[in-house]
């Protein structure tokens, strides 16, 4: 299948994607009940990332053009809608997000730089350090059996002083530790909607979001960017004609855009979630790795109504291999989480929380983040050239 893209466009390679299939969809160029090559291979053929195409055949989806069916594939709906429109009916994730295509993303071997991985460079992680706080760690018999489900104090403690440099303000016993951000993606979820119920995310976003979605039969609206964020116009919109569990966002280095909401809209979202009681889940993974300019503090740092569930983890700014993240949010919401999680992963490893914990008491982190700052800003540098 052959698209003409145009990578000097202002328009987002996944919206031209979606665009031109809409149009061959539309004039029956590609018939009802046609089967629309995979995601990887439409990838390979546009030389586009999957992460790309993903976002393409769920936009189409949510919009009617297309319908997935797991172990068949993907076709061309019996009917479809007169035109793209962003005011699409709330439906849940097309199932191939239920296939595990960011698990294949996370595992897939290259002989390139993937840009849809979002991994750390392995030469930076710190391995003689953890290792030293590992066998400390390890004289602690009690590390080696079960732990508290809110997670090691010690960890907490330290997460409460990191937090501080995102501007939010979480006292030890305000955080709960997960096993990555997905885990408290997943668990916060589930905590907050019910089957059927409705969420708002930002269009395009993070696949991840979109799987825990998918698994709890969630119905998806997604809310479009521009330069400044998610369009407030779109946004109340939809307030007025759904009623959702949560808005989830990434406002600090947007997956997959990049972009940093501006300080105007980060008002006007608050302020909208005030008036209409709106929870928003804000994941904040990346807002410890500036490196051009100071990252902008967290949407939490100006929660003044308690209208926002922050999280965020340790996956992306030191090692993806530790699996801790943390959720802090109003003390009710919290406890629910936590019962969440103990029923479904018990705890995560006090062992490796106690280990984290060390390396934050010592003051390691600070260091490490200067260090990979200046890595990814000499890369960055490089390919603008």
């Amino acid at each position: 299948m052959e698209l003409a893209l145009n990578r000097a466009s202002d328009i987002p390679l996944y919206r031209q994607v979606v665009e031109q299939l809409g149009e061959l969809i539309r004039r029956g160029v590609l018939a009802t009940g046609t089967k629309l090559p995979t995601i990887r291979a439409l990838a390979d053929t546009t030389g586009l990332t999957r992460l790309t195409i993903q976002n393409a055949y769920l936009e189409l989806g949510a919009l009617g053009y297309i319908e997935s069916h797991v172990g068949r594939g993907t076709f061309v709906a019996a009917r479809t809608p007169p035109g793209i429109s962003r005011d699409a009916e709330a439906q849940p994730p097309v199932s191939w997000t239920t296939q595990g295509i960011l698990a294949d993303l996370l595992c897939e071997p290259t002989t390139g730089i993937s840009f849809a991985r979002a991994m750390p460079d392995p030469a930076s992680y710190p391995v003689r350090e953890l290792q030293m706080m590992l066998r400390e760690a390890t004289e602690d018999p009690a590390l080696l059996g079960y732990g508290s489900v809110g997670g090691d104090p010690l960890l907490r403690e330290g997460v409460s002083r990191v937090l501080l440099e995102r501007g939010v303000i979480a006292p030890p016993e305000a955080i709960l530790i997960t096993n990555g951000a997905m885990n408290a993606i997943d668990l916060t979820f589930r905590t907050l909607a019910q089957r059927g119920d409705v969420i708002f995310v930002e269009q395009p976003t993070y696949p991840g979001a979109l799987e825990a979605a998918a698994r709890q039969g969630l119905r998806v609206v997604g809310l479009p960017l521009d330069e400044e964020g998610v369009r407030m116009a779109d946004l109340e919109a939809h307030l007025a004609r759904y009623q959702p569990r949560f808005l989830y966002l990434v406002p600090t280095y947007q997956n997959p855009m990049g972009l940093c909401y501006s300080a105007a809209r980060r008002v006007q979202l608050l302020a909208l979630a005030r008036a209409h009681a709106l929870t928003i889940i804000e994941d904040d993974i990346y807002g410890l790795l500036p490196f051009e300019r100071a990252a902008p503090a967290a949407l939490k740092a100006h929660d003044r109504d308690e209208r926002i569930i922050y999280l965020s983890s340790f996956s992306k700014s030191f090692i993806p291999g530790l699996r801790l993240g943390m959720v802090t949010a109003p003390v009710a919401i919290l406890a629910n989480v936590a019962r969440t999680k103990q029923h479904s992963d018990l705890s995560s490893s006090p062992l490796l929380q106690r280990a984290l914990a060390l390396y934050l008491r010592r003051g390691h982190l600070g260091t490490h983040l200067a260090a990979v700052r200046a890595l990814y800003r000499e890369r960055c540098e490089a390919m603008q050239v």
